[in-house]
């Protein structure tokens, strides 16, 4: 009989930080100087700065706070700090070679330190660096995406897709049981925003197997969605008039051929409009966290969405749906039931790094319009029917 071999808390920890940074460093892979450089959207720096940042707050963290550093780097205290400048400021950047030797240097001396540092004692700071990395590779990968998609090279457009298939499957829900279930995480690796783990209940509902796609969504803009002011909050519609040029979701591709891809660019304001349209309202976050935990999905029952007949009979064997296919590089593909790109896989390809939670929330009242921030939605259906996003 083999014994495995666990790794200490330190080898843990350096493992995790070594295939994170390699996959930080894979997004720019043959990137250009204006993507690296400059904002794709108002609200996001450029690439090139959250690169540097991740090196900024590893110094500070580590080096200075943990291992009694002096400062390093300070000529780019101001720039990489995240109140040091405006956004718009961050785009005077040194070159990737100049940021990388910046990454690399200070890596190292963060590994050298590792080895003997007291890691019982700081291993919560240790993940929350790994989760802060993670979170800021996220964010590159959204302003990558913009940029991608200002330029018409999304990378799926050369893609040849299957052949289509029953679209009737859109229109699939799922049954998730009443009952108590866990949210929240105690472990090491989690945000202060997602501690304690606690256990609340929820009544039965129903959520859309699939995300909204375009086409679905081109549905209400045709029906003049974005002129009837029924379908909208309050909130919403003052939104909607004060942004009177809006009148599809943001980087819109008016074609066939994105028909089955989950509609994305949407703000919280649209997808609530969208839900109304189709008589469906938007899941609140502890309906989404239930849906779509690996644990839930042995209780989550699929089911026509023609609620109007009633429940009974219509629930078939019970299943785990994966929602769409999205590739490490966070690009949707079409829906699985759709269109496929040829060789692709029906599953998502899992990160090899910690996914921030803030990527899990569901669209909540409250949160900021930002459209270019939003990927694709579902809605639910209990009492009234529930859309997915």
């Amino acid at each position: 009989m083999t014994s495995l071999s666990i790794p200490s808390p330190r080898e843990a920890i350096f493992d995790a930080l070594t295939q994170c940074r390699e996959q930080t460093l894979k997004l720019f892979t043959a990137i250009d100087t204006d993507i690296f450089c400059q904002q794709s959207h108002p609200d996001f720096s450029p690439m090139g700065w959250h690169l540097g940042h991740i090196a900024f707050t590893e110094a500070y963290w580590i080096l200075e706070q943990l291992a009694g550093h002096k400062p390093l780097f300070t000529e780019y205290h101001k720039l990489f700090a995240a109140d040091g400048l405006p956004k718009e400021e961050r785009q005077n950047l040194p070159k990737l070679k100049v940021i990388k030797e910046y990454l690399e240097i200070i890596r190292n001396k963060t590994l050298t330190y590792l080895e003997t540092a007291p890691v019982d004692q700081q291993k919560r700071l240790w993940w929350w660096l790994l989760q802060h990395e993670s979170q800021h590779c996220e964010t590159i990968t959204f302003v990558l995406q913009m940029h991608q998609l200002q330029r018409n090279k999304m990378c799926w457009q050369n893609c040849q897709f299957q052949a289509q298939q029953d679209s009737s499957l859109l229109n699939d829900m799922l049954l998730v049981k009443a009952g108590e279930f866990t949210i929240g995480n105690n472990g090491i690796e989690a945000q202060d925003n997602e501690r304690p783990a606690h256990k609340i209940y929820l009544d039965n509902y129903w959520i859309d197997s699939y995300p909204v796609t375009c086409q679905q969504y081109q549905e209400f803009m045709m029906a003049g969605g974005y002129k009837n002011q029924k379908y909208w909050s309050d909130e919403g519609w003052q939104w909607l008039e004060k942004n009177p040029t809006i009148s599809q979701p943001l980087y819109w591709q008016d074609s066939s051929q994105f028909a089955h891809h989950p509609v994305c660019g949407v703000s919280y304001y649209e997808a609530e409009a969208y839900a109304n349209f189709v008589g469906k309202r938007l899941p609140t976050e502890p309906e989404w966290e239930k849906a779509s935990l690996v644990n839930n999905c042995t209780k989550i029952t699929s089911a026509s969405s023609h609620l109007k007949q009633g429940e009974q009979g219509m629930q078939r064997e019970q299943r785990c749906i994966k929602l769409c296919d999205v590739n490490d590089l966070g690009q949707v593909f079409p829906i699985r039931g759709q269109a496929r790109p040829s060789g692709q896989t029906p599953r998502r390809q899992q990160s090899q790094t910690p996914v921030p939670s803030s990527r899990r929330q569901s669209l909540q009242r409250g949160e900021p319009p930002q459209r270019a921030a939003y990927p694709s939605f579902f809605i639910l259906a209990s009492k009234k029917l529930y859309l997915s996003f």
